[in-house]
């Protein structure tokens, strides 16, 4: 069984929360520092459905997002792309977001 959210999960989520028009997507590095990228609303079931590329250097960066050149990911041009998937059960809100719909 994969621990991969499937794509159901994404479409009930965007029915159930209709205002929301953009997404922040992001792994944490090895130092806890969130890294990811933006989405558009109608870009967020592509990630379901086939992933979504992020540099594999993203796990060896320094605290200051430097690149660590012994570590193996760092080529002489660019790096490789790495497919991240969501993980079932974990999109959440910000607490921005949910203080918007308390009040």
């Amino acid at each position: 069984m994969s621990d991969f959210a499937c794509l159901q999960e994404a479409r009930s989520f965007l029915e159930q929360h209709p205002d929301i028009e953009m997404f922040e997507l992001f792994i944490l590095d090895n130092n806890g520092v969130p890294r990811g990228k933006l989405l558009h609303r109608d870009e967020l079931l592509a990630v379901y459905e086939s992933g979504r590329p992020l540099p594999s250097t993203i796990l060896g960066l320094t605290i200051n997002g430097d690149d660590v050149e012994n570590s193996g990911l760092v080529w002489e041009v660019g790096d490789i792309d790495c497919r991240a998937y969501p993980i079932s059960g974990k999109k959440e809100m910000s607490r921005e977001k949910q203080t918007q719909e308390t009040t």
